[in-house]
């Protein structure tokens, strides 16, 4: 199904020793390692661990697409926490994979969507300039968010699901 491939893309594998130990996030990516955006994300995991202590996140080029997905089936069959990722798919697809996942009972842990909420929005940036593209977001992107915000009412904090507690 179209959604088991879109939790591939982001299968976060989570793991804490206890509530005051810090906790370990492996971020399974399946973006080539010399490339210009897994580059980015080493640079921006990097800045996000040196900006506070509590979660150390570390990302895991986890091969393909299809090698991704299965290393996320094997971390949610596992139990640790996982989000879905939009995976450039349009807002009406992904919250319907969204639907589909709370159908099936499936225990995930929230989202990664921007472009499912936004990329509609281009044309329009191209064709009538900003201020359509700023209208446009007021109106369809916000309906957009909302969208995904309903479609994930059954997603499991990764906290609980972890047994640590929430931090302010």
């Amino acid at each position: 199904m179209r959604w088991i491939s879109l939790l591939a893309a982001s299968a976060v594998a989570l793991t804490s020793a206890s509530a005051m130990a810090q906790t370990k996030i492996d971020f399974f990516f399946p973006v080539p390692v010399d490339g210009k955006l897994a580059k980015e994300l080493q640079r921006l995991t990097k800045v996000y661990n040196e900006s506070q202590k509590d979660v150390a996140v570390t990302p895991v080029y986890a091969g393909n697409y299809d090698d991704a997905k299965l290393k996320a089936q094997a971390a949610a069959a596992a139990g640790k926490p996982f989000i879905f990722l939009s995976a450039g798919v349009g807002n009406a697809q992904f919250t319907e994979s969204l639907k589909m996942a709370s159908e099936a009972g499936i225990d995930y842990c929230g989202v990664l969507c921007g472009r499912a909420t936004w990329k509609e929005g281009i044309p329009v940036y191209a064709k009538q300039g900003l201020k359509a593209l700023e209208d446009w977001l007021l109106r369809e992107g916000v309906k957009n968010i909302n969208a995904v915000n309903d479609a994930i009412q059954s997603a499991t904090p990764w906290y609980s699901k972890m047994g640590v507690a929430a931090r302010p």
